[in-house]
């Protein structure tokens, strides 16, 4: 298995009421769920990674669930939220090129295979979020709702991926 990328990875699972999840060096350090609607939430989950990045001398990147599929109505609210998501990432001056997209259908089959139904693929998240956040967060309480298990989940994806070691070699240079 790859090794993690060296990296501050905030992975968002982009709704109204957003799950974002912070990943350091490759390990989970901080889940919530958010309003993505607040400016003042979506600027402080965002502003607490690129201070992580800056005490800790690491590059940062954001992942952001894409709409994908489903009614007209919620792929442009979706599409708004993600829109406001990668505006308060610019307005934080981060590189727009560190802001990837990955649809639901994308980075559920790289956690979980084949596909599967919503529900099922809620269910699987629900537990490997668990499983991540007793590993990497021991001690403290977990009760990680719907939208921070997704995230926690799109993290995984993420932070041995091959894309972001090109991605942030490319531009280390």
């Amino acid at each position: 298995m790859p090794v993690p990328v060296r990296m501050v990875l905030l992975a968002i699972d982009s709704a109204r009421t957003s799950g974002v999840a912070t990943y350091v060096n490759g390990g989970l350090s901080h889940y919530d769920e958010i309003n993505a609607r607040s400016h003042f939430e979506r600027h402080h989950v965002m502003a607490d990674a690129c201070v992580t990045t800056r005490l800790r001398d690491l590059p940062v990147v954001a992942c952001i669930e894409a709409p994908w599929g489903g009614r007209l109505s919620a792929a442009l609210s979706l599409t708004a939220t993600l829109e406001l998501w990668r505006d308060t990432w610019v307005r934080l001056g981060q590189d727009p090129a560190r802001c990837l997209d990955r649809t639901a259908p994308e980075w559920r089959r790289m956690l979980f295979g084949r596909t599967r139904t919503r529900e099922q693929a809620r269910k699987l998240e629900s537990l490997v979020a668990e499983q991540i956040a007793a590993k990497d967060l021991p001690g403290r309480p977990h009760r990680i709702g719907p939208d921070a298990a997704a995230a926690i989940c799109i993290g995984q994806t993420q932070i041995r991926s091959r894309e972001l070691h090109q991605l942030l070699a490319r531009y280390s240079a």
